[in-house]
């Protein structure tokens, strides 16, 4: 008798490490999963950030480059109404 509750012992214990080695493989696999999907989300925000961030910087240099053309454009015609009130008061003086 002391032999078969020694045996129901043990298999019991078996199966009690059978279930617990499903169970952690389960929960591995699991956390696989979500370490798996974690990194897949943070790899495409990251793209989407990267990407974002590069048309910012592009549509920055742009407006600085339409902003600096203007300006270019702007002493263009100062120096040519500068060189107009240059004649017109050498006219002036010629008078």
């Amino acid at each position: 008798m002391k032999t078969i509750n020694a045996a129901n012992k043990t298999m019991v214990h078996l199966d009690t490490i059978k279930i617990y080695s499903l169970n952690a493989l389960a929960f591995l696999s699991t956390l696989t999963a979500i370490d798996t999907i974690l990194k897949l989300t943070l790899l495409v925000v990251s793209i989407v950030y990267t990407t974002v961030k590069i048309f910012s910087v592009i549509k920055n240099e742009l407006k600085i480059k339409g902003t600096v053309d203007k300006m270019e454009k702007n002493v263009k015609e100062l120096k040519e109404i500068k060189e107009e009130i240059k004649k017109g008061v050498k006219n002036n003086d010629e008078k």
